[in-house]
């Protein structure tokens, strides 16, 4: 009887002690998931939004505004990107992929805009970790937003369609909105294998 006692004392402690640990276990490597993709994600959509700027300069140095609007059409069709979009200085949308949005202005205070609009003076040089935002839709779905300035070069200002200001620093932006559904489910699909295998390890 005593034996007995003993067993089940030490089985009640080793369950007491192993427990917290093994539910804390998959929280902390979801955790480092979850931070792991979603930096790797903002890379991607960062580089995505640099080679949008660069690859459609010369489009726009010509006016030519069909060309800028088909490579905007299709990067927007690439899976998991929600938006792509270029706004003007005054945050007019004048390319979208959502063709019911062009003309449409854009609320600084919304959450792709805020960072950069806290203050009365918009930042004008913005790190390059500091460039995307997560924040939900209107659905309730998380989403990757970066954002990228099209700067003021002398071939833009020298420009004869365009004239703008040599002191104009930043002519626009592009704006780029990244569904993390399939990252999200990915990480539940994890959880739920890792919270397996922890409760099989305290009862084993």
């Amino acid at each position: 009887m005593l034996k007995k006692n003993l067993k089940l004392r030490v089985v009640l402690y080793l369950l007491i002690a192993l427990s917290p640990a093994m539910v804390a276990f998959p929280f902390f490597i979801i955790q480092h998931q979850q931070q792991h993709l979603q930096e790797e994600i903002s890379r991607h959509v960062t580089q995505i939004s640099e080679l949008i700027v660069k690859s459609t300069r010369h489009a726009m140095l010509l006016d030519q505004r069909e060309i800028v609007e088909k490579m905007i059409l299709d990067i927007g069709k690439q899976q998991g990107i929600e938006r792509v979009r270029v706004l003007n200085k005054d945050g007019t949308i004048i390319h979208s992929n959502r063709m019911s949005e062009v003309g449409y202005s854009v609320d600084q205070k919304a959450a792709p805009c805020v960072h950069c609009h806290r203050d009365a003076k918009p930042l004008e040089h913005v790190p390059v970790d500091q460039r995307w935002r997560i924040y939900e839709d209107d659905k309730g779905k998380r989403v990757l937003s970066a954002m990228e300035a099209i700067r003021n070069e002398p071939s833009c200002s020298n420009a004869s369609c365009h004239e703008h200001k040599p002191g104009q620093s930043v002519l626009g932006l592009v704006d780029i909105a990244y569904s993390l559904d399939e990252v999200d489910q990915t990480l539940k699909s994890h959880g739920l294998t890792l919270v397996a295998i922890s409760l099989g390890v305290i009862l084993l």
